[in-house]
């Protein structure tokens, strides 16, 4: 799917996606992630990847991350495949802790392995996924 502007949407009343394309979603994320809100940003980003994984930068700095049942979502979701390099920023403990074991479970279950960096401003995260533009472009 191609598109030359950002796009932007909601997810549930708390968390905002834009799309910069021609691969980068990023996501401000407040509260918790439920189950509803995790099978919405799969369809989102379905919608706008066009069978492609795209690249993610994540606000995690006001969110406490997804809820047991959400994560259980993530963990299985086919579509987790379309999410390439991710860059959080601002992630606490438990944040890190639990996308941690999202991580390992979908190269478990489903053999992902784009990496996830934490990072504590937004700058150096971009930077970083520009470097990793190179290799989501090789899948």
């Amino acid at each position: 799917m191609e598109h030359d502007a950002s796009r932007i949407f909601r997810i549930g009343s708390a968390h905002r996606v834009t799309f910069e394309p021609p691969d980068l979603v990023v996501l401000s994320l407040h509260g918790p992630i439920e189950p509803d809100e995790m099978v919405a940003l799969y369809d989102l980003l379905e919608g706008v990847a066009g069978g492609q994984p795209v690249m993610l930068l994540s606000d995690v700095s006001r969110s406490s991350g997804p809820t047991t049942q959400a994560r259980k979502i993530a963990a299985k979701d086919p579509r987790a495949k379309l999410m390439g390099p991710m860059a959080m920023v601002g992630a606490n403990f438990q944040v890190r802790v639990v996308v941690s074991m999202l991580e390992t479970a979908a190269r478990l279950m489903q053999g992902k392995t784009s990496p996830t960096e934490f990072f504590d401003d937004e700058e150096t995260a971009r930077a970083w996924l520009a470097e990793q533009r190179a290799s989501l472009r090789a899948v």
